[in-house]
């Protein structure tokens, strides 16, 4: 791995730390660096044969500062050479160190796992000792070490002296679902990108905690939605602000692919994420920064029991106007509820939809999609009916049912089912019900 570092030129040293410095301020452009590292056939960058046993993005980074630190530190032709900042050695030092402290302001993951390399801190330890009038540097390993301490304050029983392993870093990476999008003037369909963390990397199977988990309902849900975009772009309420509530969010594809579909277009309506679970709503904040949506007030994250909705048993409110927070707060109406895989109980059928009445201004739509076959699905839509909503029911089977026939379609079906393959629960012939609901203007 050194050899073939040492033998690179200059420019090419550059090309690599151009594209670390451009991923280094984005937690989406990291997360997906670390797959491509990760997935990459190992042509000398990262391929984990380096010192300390370096893998994936956070081994090339390392190995690229180790040996950039060796260079510079070996150089003893250079009089005075530790008082020399110019040379294009100590630049390229200095600029993925920046990188290092960029990194660890957006990407929490990928700086836990460059702790992991003893030889790294070594070499921070040691610019600091032979550099100690270099503001630059002081600065940026202070930086550095500050939030390695975190991490050991966060995780006392960690050992951060052990990298992670080649499998334990791909555990660590988060699932990427692609949606054909179609766009204005062009024949052939963009493929939008949402990126998953969830709660855990073990698939569940039945209703425990559906939340920490994705599931096959939000893919369907997020694909209806980035096919049949005015559902999101016109929902919006002329005069006030304009929301969209997605129910029982869990891991967010849903709320993050509309919240996409309107950053996309400009538009200024906020989509909530709400669920119950405080290890949900805390992840649900982090895919939301995975995505780069955290950069105004597009979206926004709220705690949200069913049971406390207006008309539904523990609820304290006997207001129609308006849906209550977990901390007791009425919130205003939204013009569109969506909702992927809440019902789950028998009782869920008459929570839900009181819920989605509470919650929709008059003349509002909610789209809910669930599958088929778990209690309280069956008993929806009369829950809805005797809610005062009106409700359309509509089958659908998840992988589409077509056969390969090599057209774009089937390119699409294929990506589809990789999708769905990567949920919870999912298995072919998995048959989903949409339900489209509207709130009647006098109710």
């Amino acid at each position: 791995m050194e050899e073939v570092l040492l033998e690179r030129s200059t420019a090419c040293r550059q090309v690599v730390l151009d594209k670390f410095q451009e991923a280094s301020q984005s937690p989406k452009k990291l997360a997906l660096l670390r797959i491509e590292s990760l997935n990459s056939d190992g042509d000398g960058d990262g391929d984990g044969d380096g010192e300390d046993g370096c893998s994936g993005l956070a081994g090339e980074i390392v190995s690229f500062v180790l040996e950039r630190f060796a260079f510079w530190t070996s150089d003893a032709s250079k009089a005075n050479h530790h008082e020399s900042t110019d040379d294009d050695s100590f630049a390229q030092l200095l600029q993925i160190l920046a990188i290092v402290v960029s990194i660890t302001v957006f990407d929490a993951t990928l700086s836990e796992e460059i702790a992991r390399y003893p030889a790294f801190c070594r070499c921070i330890s040691s610019l600091q000792q032979q550099l100690p009038d270099d503001a630059v540097v002081q600065k940026a390993a202070a930086d550095i070490q500050a939030f390695f301490s975190t991490l050991e304050e966060l995780d006392p029983d960690a050992d951060l002296r052990v990298p992670f392993t080649e499998v334990e870093l791909q555990g660590r990476l988060p699932l990427v679902f692609g949606m054909p999008q179609q766009q204005q003037n062009q024949t052939d369909n963009q493929l939008m990108e949402i990126l998953i963390h969830q709660v855990t990397s073990e698939k569940e199977t039945d209703t425990h905690d559906v939340g920490f988990v994705m599931w096959p309902s939000s893919v369907l849900l997020s694909r209806y939605i980035v096919d049949h975009p005015s559902i999101v772009l016109d929902s919006g309420v002329s005069g006030g602000d304009s929301m969209i509530l997605e129910l029982g969010a869990g891991c967010g594809l849903v709320g993050l692919t509309a919240a996409t579909l309107l950053k996309q277009s400009g538009n200024e309506t906020r989509v909530i994420f709400s669920d119950y679970l405080d290890q949900i709503l805390d992840n649900l904040k982090r895919n939301i920064r995975l995505n780069n949506l955290d950069d105004s007030d597009r979206a926004a994250v709220t705690g949200l029991d069913f049971f406390d909705q207006p008309g539904n048993d523990d609820s304290v409110c006997d207001s129609p106007l308006c849906w209550i927070d977990m901390d007791g707060t009425k919130q205003p109406q939204v013009s569109l509820v969506l909702a992927a895989d809440v019902i789950c109980y028998s009782n869920d059928a008459t929570n839900v939809a009181n819920t989605i009445k509470a919650a929709l201004i008059p003349g509002g739509k909610a789209i809910v999609v669930s599958k088929c076959c778990r209690f309280g699905v069956e008993e929806f839509p009369d829950a809805c009916r005797d809610a005062g909503l009106e409700i359309e029911i509509t089958n659908i089977a998840a992988d589409g049912g077509r056969s390969s026939s090599g057209s774009s379609d089937d390119n699409e079906d294929q990506l589809l089912v990789h999708d769905l393959e990567q949920t919870s629960g999912y298995a072919l012939g998995y048959n989903l019900v949409m339900f489209t609901i509207n709130k009647p203007m006098l109710l």
